[in-house]
């Protein structure tokens, strides 16, 4: 797969480090999916024999769903994080309130300190065996600035633009970028949000947009794909539509960023960095909070 062309190309490429970390992941899912040792023992030799040719000039996230791809298939689990995405959202609404007290902090700009919030809510991906909880979120939020911060940028652009795309990244996670769609529709702005058309690993898909309450509060549309970010030439007609017609985007975690950066479309990248691969891209370090605009 290749996004040369029309929608730009590939920046980040994998590295060796990401070897391991495809592997944890295909390692967690069968986990999830089966008590069957050497099931999972099969999912994870056949994950190696597929890194083995993987063509390494694509960006971890491409390889990685070529590789979840084939472990669902041997698992014979087509959702094996079902389960932790439905506590992850519960787990976020039931601290929403206090999310929301968060913009008391800022009342002249609440809407920095929901990105903010966005972005530390980036941690909440048991994908990458993450620990953090959204009481950590609330704390993270108030303590942490971004270390790259094109928020000026994003001010700018926000009063330009009308028609918003909000790419959605975790489970969990969307309950507090939903508290940043409100308020960009409080502003007037048409709000469209992006899940995956079906599931991998934890990333949102329609049934945890409506548990989340953002089905009832913007339109959601999927990718048309279950890939890992947004590989755009194998996306859905409708998605490459409202892609291409946003004014802007706002893409949330590394995966989306792996797949979109060099895309040459006003898009702000929002995320937490999760791996040194992307902290070195980046230039900054692991756990930082990133609002990069394209």
């Amino acid at each position: 797969m290749s996004r040369s062309g029309e929608f730009g190309d590939f920046v980040l490429k994998a590295r060796p480090d990401c070897i391991p970390c495809i592997i944890a992941h295909v390692l967690k899912a069968a986990q999830n999916a089966t008590p069957d040792d050497w099931l999972a023992r099969k999912a994870i030799l056949e994950t190696m024999d597929l890194l083995k040719t993987a063509e390494f000039d694509r960006t971890p996230a491409e390889i990685a769903y070529d590789c979840l791809r084939l472990t669902v298939k041997t698992l014979g689990a087509s959702d094996p994080f079902k389960e932790e995405k439905k506590q992850a959202n519960e787990a976020a609404l039931a601290v929403i309130g206090e999310a929301r007290k968060l913009t008391l902090e800022n009342k002249d700009d609440p809407l920095f300190t929901l990105l903010r919030l966005a972005a530390a809510a980036n941690l909440l991906d048991t994908g990458i065996l993450s620990t953090a909880t959204p009481e950590d979120v609330i704390l993270l939020t108030s303590k942490m600035e971004f270390e790259v911060n094109n928020y000026p940028g994003f001010k700018r652009d926000l009063k330009q633009s009308k028609n918003i795309l909000y790419i959605l990244d975790n489970a969990g996670e969307i309950v507090f970028d939903k508290l940043v769609l409100e308020n960009l529709i409080e502003k007037g702005k048409k709000v469209t949000a992006v899940v995956r058309k079906s599931p991998v690993l934890n990333d949102a898909v329609r049934e945890d947009a409506e548990l989340a309450g953002i089905s009832s509060l913007c339109q959601v549309i999927d990718t048309g794909v279950d890939s890992l970010g947004v590989i755009l030439n194998i996306s859905s007609r409708e998605f490459r539509g409202a892609f291409e017609n946003a004014d802007m985007v706002i893409s949330k975690g590394q995966a989306n960023y792996e797949t979109l950066e060099g895309t040459r479309k006003n898009i702000y990248f929002l995320m937490s960095v999760k791996c040194d691969v992307v902290a070195n891209h980046l230039g900054v370090s692991k756990g930082d909070l990133v609002l990069l605009k394209e």
